[in-house]
């Protein structure tokens, strides 16, 4: 008997981190039907991060023209499309302004860093001496854009990665990528997904 307020104090404690547990995961659910809901009446940036949607707002109310990686390319493998995916991460979101607009988009995107954590802003003039063509068999030649810069930002990123087909090839030194998302960025293996379950 004299344990019961110990007790009570536990199940108390459990109880209240079951509710904060389950408040969060019905914001996660609400957050993820909206997104379906969105997708599946064709909104154009349905698959955008909430984060990049902000930022592109901000920029366009400034009388920028923003635009968005994910949006400018296309993978023209369709059996590299998961691990092309899975491997840009983040970067699927990162923002493209016209040069003369860097200064001042700059400036917005520090301004408001806490606002826009899940997205990023291309230093477009960091990108001109990765205007070649991207080399067959690299992660860059997999994508087809009208957009230059796109394409200067994948091979900044990742024009030295491989495309493996064999685990022989992935083995070989430096980086490299295989359909499934194994990963190799030359030092650390890492399965990269889209889906964190598989």
């Amino acid at each position: 008997v004299s344990s019961a307020p110990a007790w009570s104090a536990k199940v108390n404690e459990a109880r209240q981190a079951i509710i904060a547990e389950a408040s969060k995961l019905r914001a996660q659910r609400g957050d993820l039907l909206e997104r379906i809901r969105q997708h599946a009446s064709g909104t154009a940036r349905a698959h955008l991060e909430p984060d990049t949607e902000r930022l592109c707002l901000r920029l366009r109310q400034k009388g920028m023209a923003p635009r968005v990686l994910c949006e400018l390319i296309e993978v023209t493998e369709p059996e590299w499309a998961g691990a092309a995916e899975a491997l840009l991460g983040r970067d699927r979101d990162a923002v493209f302004v016209d040069r003369p607009d860097i200064g001042a988009a700059t400036a917005i995107f520090k301004e408001g860093r806490r606002e826009f954590r899940h997205t990023s802003l291309v230093s477009l003039n960091k990108l001109e001496q990765f205007r070649a063509k991207p080399d067959r068999g690299t992660f860059p030649s997999i994508f087809r854009t009208e957009d230059p810069d796109a394409l200067s930002f994948i091979m900044r990123r990742y024009g030295t990665v491989r495309l493996a087909e064999t685990l022989e090839q992935f083995n070989r030194p430096g980086r490299a990528i295989m359909k499934d998302g194994l990963y190799d960025d030359g030092l650390v293996r890492t399965h990269r997904s889209i889906d964190p379950s598989q």
